[in-house]
């Protein structure tokens, strides 16, 4: 018998039997399990429940019937309090393992008020049944085995609706779907986004240059439909070579009292809710002034850049992305906002910095978090103040670790739950400057 005690990084069970450290997909902390192994090597190995002895406290019914088959959740059986919990546990746990900073102040997770229907963006693979018919969906746990998805308990409804009048249309128009095996076929991939007017903007990848189909009339609003053709025989989804078929190339979404427009590729928090407390959170932990100057580094299309503006003395904003750049213009037009400067160079660019004298930064990387060149520019800045906000626990306990030796100590981080039911959760962090 396994007793569970952890769950690691994609929703498995982490539990030991007489010092051996088991990983079980579907357990939870509390559980005692019977296992069946399916691979032991040194010192650990993996495992799958034959039988649920004693079932944890926190075990609740997932309401989602594709899930455990479907590896877009990995909690929905983990009730929501103790998701809130475990993802506190998990961001202490990283700073004092891998950043070796003790006594961190971890807040109590931010969490929703209701954690379901909150994603306002799907990415589609597209594949065939055993009949030939058309099926779309999600990606089985760790595999690219394409599920058909019928219902997603986290999919705004405007997607979910969405769902049956695509496979209808694909089904009807006779498209040839792409096979990963063969790589034969046209059309690879469908993404959907949708804003607070419940409208929605449609992306087709297919593997020609040419987009020559008749879309039906569907019963949501569509702002644009875009093309991305996508030849290569690679895992990624998107390519260079992106058409405006109908519409719009945009959609335009509101955060609290500002508007923004972005590229319908581009960038973009997939939780509105939580996006809004995520600024309201980095607002208040920067009490800004109008004598504060802010470099906000990886900026994308000014979704704090906006804000911040709105408080301090001025921002100067970077992001690699022209695209986004283009849009954080005109997001600061669209809010009358003339003191937010925004710049298109990789962050790394020693250049950039050239002449800035801001006294708080704000740091929005990448999963990978900050390459080692963005934090020595910011030891050159000394700001007083920084706020990183990130995604990933173990880049920003490192990148923070760093920074540390640089002088800056961390007053807490503050999570806000984004993505309800996952594994994966937001950090807004601050530090501060140490006095000599």
């Amino acid at each position: 018998m396994v007793n569970i005690t952890d769950i690691g990084s994609d929703g498995e069970g982490i539990g030991k039997e007489e010092g051996f450290t088991w990983f079980v997909p579907g357990a939870l902390p509390g559980d005692q399990v019977d296992i069946h192994t399916q691979r032991k090597e040194k010192r650990y190995g993996y495992a799958t429940i034959r039988n649920l002895i004693v079932p944890s406290p926190d075990r609740v019914e997932p309401p989602c019937p594709f899930f455990g088959t479907c590896g877009g959740c990995q909690l929905q059986h983990l009730s929501y309090e103790a998701q809130l919990l475990w993802k506190q546990k998990k961001i202490k746990d990283a700073f004092a393992r891998l950043a070796k900073i003790d006594g961190v102040e971890v807040r109590l997770v931010m969490g929703m008020t209701s954690p379901w229907h909150y994603r306002n963006k799907s990415q589609f693979p597209i594949g065939k049944d055993n009949l030939g018919h058309a099926k779309m969906g999600f990606y089985a746990i760790k595999s690219h085995r394409l599920i058909d998805i019928t219902q997603c308990s986290i999919q705004d409804p405007v997607i979910e609706s969405l769902w049956s009048e695509l496979r209808a249309f694909i089904q009807s128009s006779g498209i040839t779907v792409y096979d990963e095996t063969s790589h034969r076929g046209e059309l690879r991939h469908v993404m959907v986004r949708v804003n607070h007017r419940q409208e929605a903007s449609l992306v087709f990848v297919t593997t020609k240059a040419a987009f020559n189909w008749k879309l039906p009339v569907f019963s949501v609003p569509i702002t644009g439909v875009m093309h991305n053709e996508n030849a290569r025989i690679t895992n990624r989804i998107f390519d260079k070579n992106s058409t405006l078929i109908s519409g719009v190339e945009w959609i335009e979404v509101q955060l609290l009292t500002w508007r923004y427009r972005f590229f319908a590729l581009s960038f973009f928090q997939v939780n509105i809710q939580q996006t809004e407390v995520l600024i309201q959170t980095v607002l208040e932990a920067l009490n800004l002034t109008k004598e504060d100057v802010v470099l906000d580094l990886y900026c994308g299309v000014g979704t704090f850049s906006l804000p911040l503006a709105c408080k301090a003395k001025q921002v100067f904003a970077l992001e690699n992305n022209l695209k986004s750049v283009e849009y954080a213009r005109i997001n600061a037009t669209l809010n009358g906002i003339s003191n937010a400067t925004f710049t298109c160079a990789d962050a790394k660019e020693g250049s950039f910095y050239e002449g800035i004298d801001a006294n708080v930064v704000v740091l929005d990387p990448p999963r990978k978090g900050c390459e080692p060149e963005v934090l020595a520019q910011i030891k050159k800045i000394a700001p007083d103040k920084i706020v990183y906000v990130s995604c990933d626990v173990a880049t920003l306990a490192r990148d923070c670790a760093i920074l540390q030796t640089y002088g800056y100590h961390v007053v807490f981080v503050q999570p806000v739950d984004m993505f309800a039911h996952t594994t994966h959760i937001e950090m807004v962090t601050l530090l501060r400057r140490q006095q000599d």
